[in-house]
């Protein structure tokens, strides 16, 4: 049994769709399940409450270049982050220095 139908069965059934057990699920019903759990999940990954670990990325930087974009097939190629909450230039030249950086919005 396929994990999106280890969760969803019994959520079928909790929600009334499915009477009874034993009884099988439509694919559109399964469809439909998987769009709700997926934009819940989607949900949960946007609370600060419910997000497990804060990563802190490195990525080199180029003398030459102005800005740098981040996400798949980016000059950062790494997941998109959902918030960046604060940003250090770090020199490394004789130790290692933070040089805190301001967050600017649109």
């Amino acid at each position: 049994m396929p994990i999106d139908r280890d969760i969803l069965y019994p959520a079928l059934r909790l929600a009334g769709i499915l009477t009874g057990a034993g009884h099988t699920e439509a694919p559109e019903d399964l469809t439909d399940g998987l769009i709700a759990l997926n934009g819940l999940v989607d949900s949960w990954s946007s609370q600060r409450l419910l997000v497990y670990t804060i990563r802190a990325d490195r990525y080199p930087v180029t003398p030459s270049q102005a800005s740098y974009t981040i996400g798949p097939g980016s000059d950062f190629d790494a997941p998109r982050p959902t918030r960046i909450t604060a940003a250090n230039f770090v020199l490394t030249t004789g130790g290692e220095t933070h040089l805190p950086l301001h967050m600017l919005s649109v």
